[in-house]
């Protein structure tokens, strides 16, 4: 997996704790900082092949890729909310303006008050995703007050305040 030259010193003085991590999960990995890659592998201790999988998605959440590693042991999602490839601006035609105002409802106190309410922990990448790790419920409801606040421009405090007073429609 490529890495920008400027994560280098991040990813340096992390690696010890990057490797050892991912060592509990059976996969070996290499930091090459002169060609900015790094390469995760099965090894033969190695007990479900399909946590390298899982590792590179911790991988796109590098601005919180310690606490990503997190995701190696449970549930997570990745909700694309920008204007890439599969973001949910490119799905609904929603041009950047509009996604810079409808971003900015979700960063901050928001952001923190709907990892409380869903018991999901939540990061921010780049503008781009929100990772989210947790029980399944809590995800699903994360990811459809996100995508009614990003799509819909429905006010995050609206969402709350519904699931806060009638919590047996979260799984609505």
């Amino acid at each position: 997996m490529p890495f920008h030259e400027t994560k280098a010193p991040e990813l340096q003085g992390d690696w010890a704790k990057v490797k050892s991590v991912l060592e509990k999960f059976g996969l070996s990995c290499t930091l090459n900082l002169v060609e900015g890659l790094i390469t995760v592998s099965t090894t033969s201790k190695t007990r479900i092949p399909y946590m390298i999988l899982k590792a590179r998605r911790c991988y796109f959440c590098r601005e919180v890729f310690l606490q990503a590693l997190t995701t190696l042991k449970g549930r997570h999602q990745l909700l694309r909310i920008g204007h890439g490839p599969i973001g949910l601006c490119t799905k609904f035609g929603i041009n950047k303006e509009q996604y810079e105002k409808r971003r900015k409802l979700l960063i901050g106190s928001p952001l923190e008050e709907l990892s409380q309410l869903t018991g999901c922990d939540l990061y921010l990448h780049e503008d781009l995703s929100i990772a989210a790790t947790g029980p399944t419920e809590g995800m699903r409801l994360a990811r459809k007050i996100v995508t009614d606040c990003i799509v819909h421009r429905v006010h995050p405090a609206f969402q709350f305040k519904k699931f806060k007073m009638n919590p047996v429609n979260q799984g609505d």
